[in-house]
């Protein structure tokens, strides 16, 4: 246990889970309410279908590929109005081409170079994270996993951030990416994309499993409040399902006289305690944890029981506003791993 006495007093904040956190989901979706339409020049007319019995689509989607400034797929999906998210299982996709694609998309309109984002499972061995960030610009792709159907793919969409994940299992979920889309706007569409990289041939893809939700905002209520702290470069962002919570932050963390970082918080009068388990991390240089603080401006007075992959559990501690933060360091941990941060009146605890 480290203790340090913090010179400063009055209101405390507590934070939230500083994490990506895996996420419960509810509401199965219902197939009579999705369509299905070709987007761009595609050679052969896509097709799609349900099985009420298996609870399995079939998409079949030829075109050029999903990707530069103009898509050529097969898409098919609902209307979201606010936030949500799809989650499913790709069964199988025929091998059209190693690059042919099958998974999960949110993209602004059906119109080929929309603004879009899609977690896809290629016959290669692939896991693709693609986006257009404007429309009719050019889109990228990222490989985020090597694997084989059936695979599980979840595709988030927060506002204008989007987030995927990527599952052997439908059970065990990790982290594959996110991306800001700044200007997309609801609103939006969401659902399954086709593609067989091979204009004169159809892909066939098949996806069960399929998860739909859908809710006004995913944004923490009062008691709690979220902000950027200091000067971050982006800005980030909560995302509260249940009782798990994700922060998107950027920044350098606690540390030097100015922090920067996103921090969620509510206010504590008097002595409390914040424990949380830290689930997960985006990177081997993200930290996460708890954190108490005089106030919202960066160089507040403040303590903090934070983990990272690299230097693992630090307990962190500025005793007057504008002060130097000073750490101790403690064992090297992985995740998921308990913090907890203890005040009493002026002494901090750290656990």
């Amino acid at each position: 246990m480290d203790v340090t006495r913090i010179v400063s007093r009055g209101r405390s904040r507590i934070p939230a889970l500083f994490s990506f956190l895996y996420l419960s989901f509810f509401g199965l979706a219902n197939a009579g309410t999705w369509t299905g339409t070709d987007i761009g020049s595609v050679g052969v007319a896509g097709t799609d279908s349900y099985n009420s019995t298996t609870g399995v689509y079939t998409i079949a989607g030829s075109g050029t590929d999903i990707g530069g400034s103009a898509d050529a797929c097969h898409f098919v999906y609902q209307t979201l109005t606010a936030d949500g998210e799809l989650e499913a299982r790709v069964a199988s996709v025929q091998n059209t081409s190693a690059t042919a694609k099958a998974g999960v998309m949110i993209r602004q309109s059906t119109a080929l170079g929309s603004i879009e984002s899609m977690i896809a499972v290629a016959p290669s061995s692939s896991i693709l994270f693609l986006n257009r960030t404007s429309s009719g610009g050019t889109a990228t792709s990222t490989s985020v996993g090597t694997s084989s159907p059936p695979y599980w793919v979840r595709i988030i969409k927060d506002g204008t951030l989007v987030t995927v994940f990527q599952s052997p299992d439908g059970v065990t979920w990790t982290y594959a990416g996110l991306m800001r889309l700044t200007s997309l706007t609801n609103p939006v569409d969401i659902g399954f994309a086709v593609t067989s990289d091979n204009n004169t041939e159809l892909c066939t893809a098949t996806f069960d499993n399929i998860t739909l939700s859908s809710r006004t905002s995913y944004a923490p209520t009062s008691p709690w409040h979220d902000q950027d702290i200091g000067t971050t470069g982006q800005v980030g962002q909560v995302h509260l399902e249940d009782s798990f919570w994700s922060l998107y932050g950027a920044g350098t963390g606690l540390t030097g006289t100015a922090d920067s970082f996103h921090y969620g918080y509510q206010a504590l009068n008097g002595n409390g305690v914040v424990m949380a388990r830290i689930n997960g991390l985006s990177t081997s240089t993200t930290s996460s944890g708890v954190v108490m603080r005089q106030d919202l401006t960066a160089g507040s007075a403040e303590a903090a029981i934070l983990l990272n992959f690299t230097s693992g559990i630090t307990f962190a501690t500025r005793a007057a506003a504008g002060g130097i933060v000073t750490t101790t360091a403690g064992v090297t941990v992985s995740t998921p791993y308990w913090v907890k941060l203890v005040r009493t009146g002026s002494v901090f605890y750290g656990y």
